[in-house]
């Protein structure tokens, strides 16, 4: 244990704050040049405001709600990739003519699970990243999966419009991944599936999760580690899928802004979480691609 005058000497420190080493700067050749990237604003809001004077969840992001056997439900919002990022377009031409035509030849000492990942049916590849509430053991609320049904991406987002809407969100993804032959993440074997695993057994459901696996972070890590800054899922957006977005959320905001709609059921800043979390998947699969070809060439 710490003496009190080690804690009092902690606490001044804290007090002080803690001085930062600058950031190491990428190289050049790894950063956009200026106006070369592009821009995905977050969405506008409606004209108006719905009943009550605050916009609803229905008001903001389209979707349906789902039910179950039990009697819960949840929010689902599916659409096309698209529909979330209109500049998508010549990505997903890439992305199919690539992964369903079997032509593309991996350069030697490819690691396994991304060449798993190129042999794999794109049709049966399901990328996902989650939203939560905190901390370990705290409720999530989000999860987004996106799919490719051999001619588009499908975005589909299961959104819990409470806490007690969890478990029928769980419920709501677990019917889905079976039909899935590979699960896509970004840092999802250390952060994401034990998360949605756990939550599952706090609401005594069972997940049977895709029999194969491919985290992007640690590839991201082999590659880039030592010429980019970090490998954030938001610098690798920047430096290598050559975009940025416009009004978006900060993650370590998100619990709050959920925790308040919750309080006041007004979704008008929870549409920046869902944009936010939708272009999270995009960015996975734009790094996925990048991977295999080397180049970012669907502009």
């Amino acid at each position: 244990m710490l003496s009190d005058e080690a804690k009092k000497r902690l606490a001044k420190l804290n007090r002080r704050g803690v001085k930062r080493l600058p950031t190491a700067k990428a190289p050049a050749s790894m950063v956009a040049p200026a106006g070369s990237s592009r821009a995905i604003p977050a969405p506008d809001l409606p004209g108006g405001k719905g009943h009550r004077g605050i916009l609803c969840i229905e008001d903001v992001v389209p979707g349906r709600v789902v039910k179950d056997g039990e009697g819960g439900s949840y929010w689902l919002i599916e659409r096309r990739l698209a529909e979330v990022a209109p500049q998508s377009a010549a990505f997903t031409v890439r992305y199919r003519d690539l992964l369903t035509s079997k032509a593309l030849i991996l350069p030697e000492g490819t690691h396994h699970r991304l060449a798993e990942f190129a042999e794999s049916d794109p049709r049966r590849v399901v990328y996902l990243d989650i939203e939560t509430t905190g901390l370990s053991g705290r409720p999530l609320f989000l999860v987004g999966v996106m799919e490719f049904d051999g001619q588009d991406f499908v975005i589909k987002q299961h959104f819990a419009r409470n806490y007690a809407e969890e478990r029928h969100v769980l419920e709501g993804v677990a019917a889905s991944l079976p039909s899935f032959e590979m699960l896509v993440t970004f840092n999802g074997r250390s952060f994401d599936v034990p998360y949605v695993r756990d939550r599952a057994t706090v609401n005594r459901l069972t997940i049977e999760w895709p029999r194969r696996h491919l985290d992007l972070l640690p590839e991201s890590r082999r590659r880039w580690a030592r010429q980019l800054p970090n490998c954030k899922l938001s610098t690798l957006e920047q430096h290598i899928c050559r975009r940025h977005r416009v009004d978006d959320i900060p993650g370590d905001q998100i619990p709050a802004v959920y925790h308040e709609f919750v309080h006041s059921e007004d979704a008008s800043q929870i549409r920046h979480v869902i944009h936010h979390n939708a272009l999270d998947i995009l960015t996975m699969a734009e790094l996925a691609l990048f991977m295999l070809t080397g180049q970012k060439d669907w502009e």
